[in-house]
């Protein structure tokens, strides 16, 4: 997650590390699929679509690089925190 604005992600991301302060924040962002309806009530759509997800194009374009790829809804190193 950044706090710079859309129009200055890519200029940040182009600053040498020593020029910017990044902070990894804890915090998981999801989709929620409306399991109660068609296709999603059989649970081998549901996992289909799970494993479908690009979860790197979705990092890369919705939230223009800033961020990890989620497989769990804790971060890595948070011992399930």
């Amino acid at each position: 997650m950044s706090v710079a604005p859309p129009a200055k992600r890519a200029a940040c991301r182009d600053q040498p590390d020593s020029a910017r302060h990044t902070v990894t924040p804890f915090g998981t962002r999801f989709l929620r699929l409306q399991s109660l309806r068609t296709p999603f009530l059989d649970v081998r759509i549901r996992r289909a679509f799970c494993l479908a997800l690009a979860r790197e194009r979705l990092v890369a374009r919705v939230l223009a690089g800033f961020g990890l790829p989620a497989h769990s809804l804790t971060m890595p190193g948070t011992g399930g925190f």
